[in-house]
Protein backbone atom coordinates (compact mmCIF):
# COMPACT_ATOMS: atom_id res chain seq x y z
CA UNK A 1 0.00 0.00 0.00
CA UNK A 2 2.60 2.20 0.36
CA UNK A 3 4.66 1.56 -2.32
CA UNK A 4 1.49 2.35 -4.42
CA UNK A 5 0.94 5.57 -2.52
CA UNK A 6 4.42 6.55 -3.40
CA UNK A 7 4.59 5.24 -7.32
CA UNK A 8 1.10 7.27 -7.81
CA UNK A 9 2.41 10.51 -6.36
CA UNK A 10 4.87 9.85 -8.78
CA UNK A 11 2.75 9.04 -12.16
CA UNK A 12 0.71 12.20 -11.40
CA UNK A 13 3.87 14.72 -11.39
CA UNK A 14 5.96 13.13 -14.03
CA UNK A 15 3.69 11.66 -15.93
CA UNK A 16 0.67 14.60 -16.49
CA UNK A 17 3.82 16.25 -17.62
CA UNK A 18 4.41 14.01 -20.27
CA UNK A 19 0.47 14.51 -20.94
CA UNK A 20 0.58 17.89 -20.97
CA UNK A 21 3.47 18.44 -23.74
CA UNK A 22 3.14 15.36 -25.60
CA UNK A 23 -0.68 14.26 -25.21
CA UNK A 24 -1.64 10.96 -25.23
CA UNK A 25 -4.30 9.45 -22.25
CA UNK A 26 -5.94 6.05 -22.44
CA UNK A 27 -7.27 3.82 -19.53
CA UNK A 28 -7.78 0.13 -19.70
CA UNK A 29 -9.79 -0.61 -16.92
CA UNK A 30 -8.96 1.53 -13.97
CA UNK A 31 -5.23 1.16 -14.60
CA UNK A 32 -4.14 4.60 -16.01
CA UNK A 33 -1.94 3.96 -19.23
CA UNK A 34 0.47 6.56 -21.17
CA UNK A 35 1.44 6.36 -24.31
CA UNK A 36 4.77 8.61 -24.76
CA UNK A 37 5.52 8.76 -28.49
CA UNK A 38 3.37 6.33 -30.13
CA UNK A 39 5.60 3.30 -30.02
CA UNK A 40 7.19 1.37 -27.19
CA UNK A 41 4.58 -1.02 -25.27
CA UNK A 42 1.23 -1.52 -26.04
CA UNK A 43 0.60 -1.73 -22.68
CA UNK A 44 2.45 0.99 -20.16
CA UNK A 45 2.23 -0.41 -16.16
CA UNK A 46 3.00 3.25 -15.65
CA UNK A 47 4.98 4.12 -12.09
CA UNK A 48 1.60 3.56 -9.77
CA UNK A 49 1.66 -0.30 -11.31
CA UNK A 50 5.71 -0.72 -11.20
CA UNK A 51 6.26 0.85 -7.75
CA UNK A 52 3.78 -1.39 -5.96
CA UNK A 53 4.81 -4.26 -8.06
CA UNK A 54 8.32 -3.59 -5.54
CA UNK A 55 6.28 -3.01 -2.62
CA UNK A 56 4.90 -6.92 -3.17
CA UNK A 57 8.43 -8.36 -3.48
CA UNK A 58 9.41 -6.65 -0.06
CA UNK A 59 6.02 -6.93 1.67
CA UNK A 60 6.39 -10.62 0.71
CA UNK A 61 9.01 -10.85 1.71
CA UNK A 62 9.21 -9.34 4.91
CA UNK A 63 6.06 -11.46 5.82
CA UNK A 64 6.90 -14.67 4.54
CA UNK A 65 10.76 -13.98 5.78
CA UNK A 66 13.04 -17.04 5.63
CA UNK A 67 17.12 -17.10 4.72
CA UNK A 68 18.55 -13.80 4.26
CA UNK A 69 19.34 -14.32 0.72
CA UNK A 70 15.63 -15.57 0.01
CA UNK A 71 14.66 -12.40 1.88
CA UNK A 72 16.79 -10.51 -0.16
CA UNK A 73 16.03 -12.54 -3.82
CA UNK A 74 12.24 -11.98 -3.06
CA UNK A 75 12.30 -8.37 -1.63
CA UNK A 76 14.10 -6.82 -4.95
CA UNK A 77 12.24 -9.24 -7.56
CA UNK A 78 9.41 -6.71 -8.01
CA UNK A 79 11.77 -3.65 -8.41
CA UNK A 80 13.85 -5.61 -10.69
CA UNK A 81 11.43 -6.80 -13.20
CA UNK A 82 9.85 -2.83 -12.82
CA UNK A 83 13.37 -1.63 -13.91
CA UNK A 84 13.04 -4.20 -16.59
CA UNK A 85 10.06 -3.47 -18.16
CA UNK A 86 10.49 0.31 -17.51
CA UNK A 87 13.99 0.20 -19.31
CA UNK A 88 12.53 -1.90 -22.23
CA UNK A 89 9.37 0.15 -22.94
CA UNK A 90 12.16 3.24 -23.18
CA UNK A 91 13.93 1.48 -25.21
CA UNK A 92 11.49 0.17 -27.94
CA UNK A 93 9.98 3.60 -27.92
CA UNK A 94 13.75 4.88 -29.24
CA UNK A 95 15.08 1.64 -31.41
CA UNK A 96 13.87 -1.11 -33.53
CA UNK A 97 16.30 -3.79 -33.90
CA UNK A 98 16.79 -7.13 -32.49
CA UNK A 99 16.92 -6.32 -29.11
CA UNK A 100 13.65 -4.40 -29.62
CA UNK A 101 11.87 -7.86 -30.42
CA UNK A 102 13.41 -9.64 -27.62
CA UNK A 103 12.24 -7.18 -24.90
CA UNK A 104 8.60 -6.99 -26.37
CA UNK A 105 8.41 -10.90 -26.19
CA UNK A 106 9.65 -10.61 -22.61
CA UNK A 107 7.41 -8.14 -21.33
CA UNK A 108 4.86 -9.20 -23.46
CA UNK A 109 4.79 -5.89 -24.84
CA UNK A 110 3.73 -4.54 -21.61
CA UNK A 111 1.26 -6.85 -20.55
CA UNK A 112 2.84 -8.82 -18.45
CA UNK A 113 3.55 -6.41 -16.02
CA UNK A 114 -0.10 -5.59 -15.39
CA UNK A 115 -0.71 -10.01 -15.40
CA UNK A 116 2.19 -9.79 -12.46
CA UNK A 117 0.46 -6.86 -10.46
CA UNK A 118 -3.36 -8.61 -10.29
CA UNK A 119 -1.93 -11.90 -9.27
CA UNK A 120 0.58 -10.16 -7.14
CA UNK A 121 -2.63 -8.10 -5.46
CA UNK A 122 -4.31 -11.50 -5.27
CA UNK A 123 -2.03 -13.46 -3.67
CA UNK A 124 -0.79 -11.27 -0.95
CA UNK A 125 -4.79 -10.77 -0.13
CA UNK A 126 -5.20 -14.60 0.13
CA UNK A 127 -2.11 -14.54 1.87
CA UNK A 128 -3.34 -12.28 4.51
CA UNK A 129 -6.33 -13.88 4.84
CA UNK A 130 -4.66 -16.75 5.76
CA UNK A 131 -2.97 -15.14 8.36
CA UNK A 132 -6.34 -13.74 10.16
CA UNK A 133 -8.40 -16.08 9.35
CA UNK A 134 -6.72 -20.33 9.26
CA UNK A 135 -3.28 -19.64 10.26
CA UNK A 136 -4.48 -18.12 13.84
CA UNK A 137 -4.40 -20.83 16.44
CA UNK A 138 -7.32 -22.02 17.68
CA UNK A 139 -8.11 -19.98 20.95
CA UNK A 140 -10.79 -19.63 23.34
CA UNK A 141 -9.43 -15.49 23.54
CA UNK A 142 -9.50 -15.47 19.57
CA UNK A 143 -12.53 -16.30 18.78
CA UNK A 144 -14.79 -13.50 16.78
CA UNK A 145 -16.69 -11.04 18.70
CA UNK A 146 -20.70 -11.38 18.67
CA UNK A 147 -22.82 -9.32 16.20
CA UNK A 148 -23.23 -5.80 18.17
CA UNK A 149 -26.09 -3.92 18.47
CA UNK A 150 -25.32 -0.73 19.41
CA UNK A 151 -22.36 2.12 18.64
CA UNK A 152 -20.58 1.41 21.63
CA UNK A 153 -20.25 -1.95 20.81
CA UNK A 154 -19.70 -1.49 17.64
CA UNK A 155 -16.24 0.33 18.21
CA UNK A 156 -15.06 -1.83 20.63
CA UNK A 157 -15.18 -5.01 18.69
CA UNK A 158 -13.35 -2.95 15.73
CA UNK A 159 -10.65 -2.16 18.62
CA UNK A 160 -10.50 -6.13 19.13
CA UNK A 161 -10.55 -7.04 15.47
CA UNK A 162 -7.18 -4.53 14.95
CA UNK A 163 -5.85 -6.39 18.31
CA UNK A 164 -6.47 -9.84 16.64
CA UNK A 165 -5.13 -8.66 13.45
CA UNK A 166 -2.10 -7.74 15.50
CA UNK A 167 -1.69 -11.43 17.21
CA UNK A 168 -2.57 -13.38 14.21
CA UNK A 169 0.78 -11.36 12.11
CA UNK A 170 2.46 -12.03 14.96
CA UNK A 171 1.34 -15.97 15.28
CA UNK A 172 2.50 -15.90 11.58
CA UNK A 173 5.72 -14.16 12.27
CA UNK A 174 6.92 -16.63 15.53
CA UNK A 175 6.17 -19.63 13.01
CA UNK A 176 8.69 -18.46 10.35
CA UNK A 177 11.33 -17.62 12.86
CA UNK A 178 14.20 -19.05 14.47
CA UNK A 179 16.45 -17.89 17.42
CA UNK A 180 16.32 -14.57 18.98
CA UNK A 181 13.67 -13.12 16.43
CA UNK A 182 11.74 -16.50 17.12
CA UNK A 183 11.68 -15.67 20.87
CA UNK A 184 11.33 -12.21 20.34
CA UNK A 185 8.24 -12.99 18.03
CA UNK A 186 7.21 -15.18 20.60
CA UNK A 187 6.92 -11.98 23.36
CA UNK A 188 4.71 -9.81 21.01
CA UNK A 189 2.27 -12.92 20.80
CA UNK A 190 1.92 -13.62 24.29
CA UNK A 191 1.71 -10.10 25.68
CA UNK A 192 -1.08 -9.62 22.59
CA UNK A 193 -2.58 -13.15 23.73
CA UNK A 194 -3.14 -11.52 27.25
CA UNK A 195 -4.67 -8.56 25.71
CA UNK A 196 -7.32 -10.49 24.18
CA UNK A 197 -8.05 -12.13 27.29
CA UNK A 198 -8.44 -9.50 29.28
CA UNK A 199 -10.51 -8.09 26.29
CA UNK A 200 -12.73 -10.87 26.74
CA UNK A 201 -13.06 -10.92 29.93
CA UNK A 202 -13.98 -6.89 30.25
CA UNK A 203 -16.52 -7.77 27.45
CA UNK A 204 -18.47 -10.42 29.77
CA UNK A 205 -18.64 -8.42 32.18
CA UNK A 206 -22.15 -6.27 33.14
CA UNK A 207 -22.60 -2.76 31.69
CA UNK A 208 -22.85 -1.44 35.41
CA UNK A 209 -19.37 -3.43 36.33
CA UNK A 210 -17.68 -1.57 33.48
Amino acid sequence: MLAAAGGGGFYWVEESFVFKNQGGWSFIGSFPTTDITGGGHSFIAGHAIWASISGLGIGLALLLRGSPLRMLLTGVSGWLWSVLDHGANNYIVAFHDSLSSVLQGVTATGYLSLYIFLLGVGFAVLLDLYCIYLGLPKLNEARLPKFSSSWAEAKRAWRYFLLRRQFAYAVARYKREDGLDRARAAVIAGGLDASLHNWHIRSSQPAAAK
